[in-house]
């Protein structure tokens, strides 16, 4: 069977459903019951995704070296297996430090997998050029389909009303994201190489001057303050919503419209992503996220709360594929793999940060709407450092 570009970006997609619809983003809807059921405050919750965050990270500084050693489509697939089984063992786990590193474990090879699948994303864009901007938004609808399938399965879950029901929540996740392997075994070999490095196998990062980094600092700096600011709304939206009297299955429906906002977004962005160079497009994207992240701290009503999921979904993971694209403008093919692991590195810093500030504000100031205020202040930002970009 002949494999056309869109058929073969569809199957890579599976990973960034694995590595972030279901390892990081649906504990968003598992949050409410296994605080209610383990007794955590907003504190311990938000370090649960700083876990994974700081996985994010050391899987980012490490997936340049793993992915050489590995091979490329290796490094892939075995990430996303080890990322299943991590995801699966989350029902079983009981005391906090297991779960922490479970977590951890997930971010590390949910990194792996988000690098691999950028990497050969953009050697099959470069096979199609005129397809680019719809390929790697092709790839980032990935997490859509993972954060829709939450949304959809999940309550069926938390609708038992057992205290431990959470548990199976992580169970159906986790037999997704063994399935979602199978999807993406694609047996598509790019036709191009990435060229080796002439650093040594030893160094873990390129030296700045190297990949052309003082050119790109604002962009680097946005892209952490991205980090910083969405990972808060990303974990506490659901427990927001709840603590202000929606139903746990209203939210659902809200996650999974989050998800579907994420899987039409290529379609949205895709002329924008294409046409506009420097950080225009970065700002853009941020933009909408930061506008999205405030309508629910305006009125909690369902209009307000349906548009805030939509427009946050279309708009969020479109400043990855933004990053992307800039990455592949301004840097040679060689160097690809490493770019995108180092401003990976910058997002990770970020969202390693965000959910501990925003679950700490939250317990010492009585509540969440102070934490999401801080997400959308440090979006904002971004913008600003987004249209700094002046190169790419």
């Amino acid at each position: 069977m002949r494999h056309t570009a869109l058929f073969t970006a569809f199957r890579l997609s599976f990973g960034l459903t694995v590595a972030l619809g279901f390892g990081r983003f649906a504990y968003a809807l598992l949050l409410p019951p296994m605080r209610s059921a383990l007794g955590w405050g907003y504190t311990e919750a938000g370090l649960m995704n700083t876990a994974n965050a700081v996985g994010y990270l050391s899987g980012s500084v490490l997936a340049p070296i793993l992915i050489r050693q590995l091979g490329l489509r290796p490094a892939f697939r075995w990430g996303m297996l080890i990322t299943a089984i991590s995801v699966l063992s989350m029902s079983l786990a009981s005391r906090f430090g297991v779960m922490l590193a479970l977590r951890g474990l997930t971010g590390f090879t949910g990194a792996v997998v988000f690098i691999a699948a950028g990497t050969l994303i953009s050697l099959l864009a470069a096979e199609h050029p005129a397809q680019t901007g719809l390929l790697i938004g092709l790839n980032v609808g990935g997490v859509g389909i993972g954060i829709m399938l939450s949304g959809l399965l999940l309550p069926l879950a938390l609708a038992t009303g057992d205290a431990e029901h959470w548990r199976i929540g992580w169970v159906i996740l986790g037999v997704l994201s063994l399935a979602a392997c199978f999807m993406a075994a694609t047996p598509w070999q790019p036709q191009t190489q990435l060229p080796q490095p002439t650093a040594p196998a030893t160094q873990t990062a390129p030296a700045p001057s190297a990949l052309g980094l003082p050119h790109l600092i604002p962009a680097l700096m946005a892209y952490f303050m991205f980090g910083l600011g969405y990972v808060s709304y990303m974990t506490f939206i659901i427990a927001f919503l709840q603590s202000q009297g929606v139903t746990p299955l209203l939210s659902s429906l809200v996650f999974g419209a989050l998800g579907g906002g994420v899987v039409v977004s290529s379609f949205v962005w895709r002329g924008v992503i294409e046409r506009a160079h420097r950080g225009l497009a970065i700002a853009a994207t941020m933009g909408a996220t930061a506008l999205a992240t405030l309508l629910p701290l305006m009125a909690v009503s369902l209009p307000a709360v349906f548009a805030s999921s939509v427009v946050f979904g279309l708009s969020f993971l479109a400043v990855v594929s933004a990053v992307t694209a800039l990455v592949r403008r301004a840097l040679p093919k060689s160097d690809w793999t490493r770019g995108l692991a180092t401003f990976t590195v910058a997002f990770a810093l970020g969202q390693s940060f965000g959910p501990t500030i925003t679950g700490a504000l939250s317990d010492w100031l009585g509540g969440l709407n102070i934490g999401l205020a801080f997400s959308a202040a440090v979006l904002a930002l971004g913008v600003i450092l987004g249209l700094a970009q002046r190169r790419g």
